[in-house]
């Protein structure tokens, strides 16, 4: 879109008028023998703002969901993760109630076998103990597997997994089982497993910060291409909508890692004279679109082309936010 990059505000006539009116007292008050000739350049290089628009640039990969269904972010948006970290876990199936139903059938066919093919009451209580929260354990799977309580359903799938465990180091006691038990039993472990396989969990590939957000630039713009900038492609940029990911779809954008020891900010921009500012030097930068935040940045590089200058600025903070956006406005205060 032509014109999204703008041309800068300059220093407001107030401050050209007060730094004015100090030059002349400076200069009133300085020996006629001896004049200052650099006096009002020193003043006026204290503090020079102007107005930008910009592009933010990271070195960042957006990296496609393995499967779909609802998620459970194990990271939340800007949170750092070390690599094979695990980031989520998507739930990629619903079953049914009759699913449900099912298993606790079976459950209690397996239970009813082991009490009476066990020795000692007290055995016997802590199995009717057991069993009691198995059951409860698969109605809250059958009750949250419908909503979008994910965190829900991977607890109760954790604690019937465990009460499972536990109560087979019990019934390890019983010598002997039946055909149709042994059956019962691998059934309800087919079941379990099934279960299991919903629950898809995804590890980050590398280390770095964790963002939910794509507008498809990612694979536009990186570091590389910071040197390879053209004014024909910035001025005709159109910035996609950001779009937040809130569940898993097969192949398609799931999250992205973006590497978290540099960003950038780019602006295009024609100066009726030199800039203010040098390559390699470190200015003040307000972005606005971070509550007017005030960050260091370096001047990266200044490409001229086809009559523009091209100033990227490199930027080591980490602030909130920064992972969302993409088109900002900010000022340049060179002190």
């Amino acid at each position: 879109m032509k014109g999204w990059f703008v041309k800068g505000t300059g220093v407001g006539l107030a401050a050209r008028g007060i730094m004015f009116l100090l030059t002349t007292l400076f200069l009133l008050t300085t020996p006629a023998c001896n004049p200052d000739e650099n006096a009002y350049d020193r003043l006026t290089s204290l503090e020079h703002e102007d107005r930008f628009r910009g592009l933010v640039i990271r070195n960042e990969r957006v990296y496609p969901s393995p499967a779909s269904g609802r998620i459970l972010r194990h990271k939340g948006e800007e949170q750092r993760i070390k690599k094979d970290g695990k980031i989520m876990t998507i739930i990629t199936r619903q079953h049914d109630e009759g699913f449900y139903e099912h298993l606790k059938s079976i459950t209690r066919q397996i239970a009813a076998y082991e009490r009476d093919n066990l020795v000692g009451t007290i055995l016997k209580k802590d199995l009717d103990i057991i069993d009691r929260r198995i059951l409860e354990e698969i109605d809250n799977l059958g009750t949250t597997n419908d909503s979008d309580n994910v965190k829900a359903d991977d607890k109760a799938l954790k604690k019937l997994e465990g009460l499972l465990e536990k109560k087979k180091e019990l019934i390890d006691k019983i010598n002997e089982k039946t055909p149709y038990m042994e059956q019962l039993y691998n059934k309800r472990s087919e079941m379990i497993k099934s279960l299991k396989q919903s629950f898809v969990d995804v590890f980050s590939p590398v280390s770095g910060i964790v963002s939910y957000c794509y507008d498809g630039l990612e694979t536009v713009f990186s570091s590389r291409s910071l040197d390879h900038l053209t004014a024909e492609q910035l001025t005709e940029l159109t910035p996609g909508e950001n779009i937040e990911v809130d569940r898993a779809t097969y192949g398609q954008p799931l999250f992205k890692i973006i590497d978290h020891h540099q960003w950038y900010v780019v602006t295009l921009k024609k100066f009726d004279k030199p800039p203010f500012f040098d390559k390699n030097q470190t200015i003040k930068m307000k972005i606005f679109q971070l509550d007017g935040k005030i960050l260091d940045a370096k001047v990266y590089n200044i490409i001229k082309d086809k009559g523009y200058d091209i100033i990227v600025f490199s930027i080591d903070q980490q602030v909130k936010g920064y992972t969302k956006i993409r088109s900002i406005d900010f000022n340049i205060i060179v002190v």
